[in-house]
């Protein structure tokens, strides 16, 4: 299944893969850009039908990370200018 970053203007989010197969362990790293912090990061799974629903994610040592849903996912983070 394939993920997608949701590209922001003030954090660059790298995900350790592009696809994945289901219960296969997914990581991003969260960087905020000049100017902004990043707050929460969210993983949601897109159904085939097009609804969305977000999962549980995880952060350890400062890297979330989530297991692939048996769907695509997609990933992005909130981010405030500061």
């Amino acid at each position: 299944h394939d993920i997608k970053v949701i590209e922001t203007e003030g954090a660059t989010i790298t995900l350790n893969r592009d696809n994945a197969s289901h219960r296969t362990k997914i990581t991003a790293d969260v960087e905020a850009k000049e100017g902004y912090t990043a707050g929460k990061v969210h993983f949601v799974k897109v159904r085939d039908d097009g609804s969305r629903q977000e999962i549980t994610r995880y952060k350890k040592d400062g890297q979330f990370w989530t297991y692939m849903p048996t769907y695509e996912m997609e990933v992005s983070v909130d981010v405030t200018k500061k």
